[in-house]
């Protein structure tokens, strides 16, 4: 077989798999949860695609990596916990 006909039997497989399962996964979620709380979720993408490619493709954590990782991770703690109760419009 050739390496063309791989590839690209390689990228179908990426491209339908994958791609649909983590679709069909996040669906489910917002489902369970709402789209409000699952929302903020969405941003941790790039945390576990930087993560991976520390883990199997050997880059070198920088600084700049924990700090985002910090930053992401504390707006998606803050915006998806529930808000105290009264927070909204009460002014008595």
């Amino acid at each position: 077989m050739p390496i063309a006909d791989i590839a690209g039997l390689s990228l179908f497989y990426v491209a339908a798999f994958p791609s649909t399962l983590a679709y069909l996964c996040f669906n489910r979620g917002v489902q369970l949860i709402g789209a409000n709380r699952a929302a903020p979720f969405f941003h941790v993408v790039p945390v576990f695609g930087s993560a991976m490619a520390i883990v199997f493709l050997g880059e070198h954590p920088q600084l700049f990596h924990i700090i985002v990782f910090a930053l992401v991770l504390t707006g998606v703690f803050v915006a998806s916990r529930k808000p105290a109760h009264g927070s909204y419009g009460s002014y008595s």
